[in-house]
């Protein structure tokens, strides 16, 4: 007797049309961070049905099997999680090629996409019963099959799809179109994310980051998770370790990255302590002439006594940073240029507005910006705090991209060979320059 026999119809509800829901995709994409497995039974608690049906298969008693209790084991088998159970997967197999339950086709289709393996047993198998069931499949996965025949492929389909999608500007849309509900899945689209991300030329002109960036990141879905994304975003930034776009360039992969990945100064933002290092140090050279401006904007607006002083500061350091002496940069502000940097941010929502540490020192009236140069630290000051340069294993050099400083921490005597007042003939600069040198 086979299970088709044995469940009993289930009536289908006809579909009706609505507007996206575009706060419940939103909500959904967050779950699916945290919960990135489709199956609704944890491992064990499949494994615990597989052996209650496999009772039944040897038993033949079937009273209170269901169909939902069948489509999940269907697709469990199909992705290659019922191996133990090697009689039942046969058996469901054998059912699945002879069935024309939706339900069950599509458990079979869901189970195939999961466990894709190249040139596995299992995956030419659930292949050759996908090929032969084409005719009754659902729908999408009929749709699917006809606009991307590649898929049923079980040696080289996935390979043969992601050079398929490299002739696309968006190649997520181009998925979702011939009918993949979640093109970052597990299983063959993991496969296909791979080989599509090792075919990608070095990502320079706009075009190709806009490729990358609609595979990535794409309208109201997750996108990539993991190794993957990590990798994306290496290849971002790979091309430009030893040379830079141009500033329109520059700011676009700037602000794409800082918008889905975050600023990789703050604390806590762990995707980018697995980024080549290489690769991270090129967008911490980026956003370091960001926050230079942003701290001297933010200083000039609440200082308000000294305007040339500020505008020399500014043009040395700006010019440091231009020239590739200062790599990079962080800023310590003090509780009054804090609520100015919020308000600039209320009004621009400049991101290099939000990235900034506490200076709760003594000196309340203090901000700090606090500069990597090679293997040097150099740290500027607001009000008549003194220009600092601390070489390598200095007693009191300073981290950057800690959350609060203490400026009393930092700070070095009158007198010491490190530090220098701002003069008013500009020559603490060409002390600046030689200390670097």
């Amino acid at each position: 007797m086979t299970v088709r026999a044995l469940i009993p119809a289930f009536s289908r509800p006809q579909a009706r049309d609505f507007e996206e829901p575009i706060a419940l995709v939103e909500m959904c994409n967050e779950i699916a961070v945290a919960y990135q497995s489709k199956s609704t039974l944890a491992e064990q608690d499949i494994l615990g049905l597989a052996a209650t049906y496999d009772k039944r298969r040897v038993d033949g008693r079937w009273d209170g099997a269901t169909e939902a209790d069948v489509a999940m084991l269907l697709r469990a088998a199909c992705a290659g999680h019922l191996t133990q159970f090697s009689d039942l997967q046969d058996f469901l197999l054998q059912q699945a090629a002879r069935t024309s339950r939706l339900n069950l086709l599509s458990a079979m289709c869901e189970g195939y996409f999961e466990g894709w393996k190249e040139d596995d047993t299992l995956t030419v198998e659930v292949s050759r019963i996908m090929q032969d069931s084409a005719k009754k499949l659902p729908e999408n996965f009929s749709h699917l099959v006809v606009s991307l025949p590649d898929v049923l492929n079980s040696s080289s389909g996935a390979l043969q799809l992601a050079t398929r999608m490299a002739g696309y500007d968006r190649p997520h849309e181009m998925l979702t179109s011939c009918g993949f509900s979640d093109p970052h899945a597990l299983g063959f689209c993991a496969k296909v994310s791979r080989y599509f991300l090792a075919s990608l030329p070095p990502i320079r002109s706009r075009a190709d980051m806009d490729r990358l960036m609609d595979w990535c990141r794409p309208d109201r879905a997750l996108g990539l998770q993991g190794p993957q994304m990590i990798e994306a975003i290496n290849l971002f930034l790979r091309p430009w370790v030893q040379t830079s776009p141009n500033k329109a360039d520059k700011q676009y992969l700037t602000d794409f990255l800082v918008n889905h990945f975050d600023d990789p100064r703050i604390a806590g933002e762990h995707v980018w302590m697995d980024v080549d290092p290489d690769c991270r140090g090129v967008l911490l050279r980026w956003l370091a002439g960001d926050s230079i401006i942003a701290f001297m904007d933010i200083i000039s607006a609440v200082e308000h006594k000294n305007p040339e002083t500020w505008r020399m500061r500014r043009e040395f350091w700006t010019r440091l940073y231009d020239e590739g002496t200062v790599s990079e940069a962080w800023v310590a502000l003090h509780p009054v240029a804090v609520d100015e940097a919020q308000r600039r941010f209320d009004r621009t929502q400049n991101l290099s507005l939000k990235a900034y540490a506490k200076q709760s020192g003594k000196r309340r009236d203090t901000s700090l910006l606090i500069m990597r140069a090679g293997n040097t630290v150099i740290v500027e000051g607001s009000q008549n705090y003194r220009v600092h340069i601390f070489k390598e294993g200095a007693l009191q050099r300073p981290v950057l991209y800690l959350d609060e400083y203490d400026d009393e921490n930092i700070t070095l005597e009158q007198g010491n060979p490190n530090t220098r007042i701002h003069d008013i003939h500009g020559r603490w600069r060409e002390w600046v320059r030689g200390r670097l040198k």
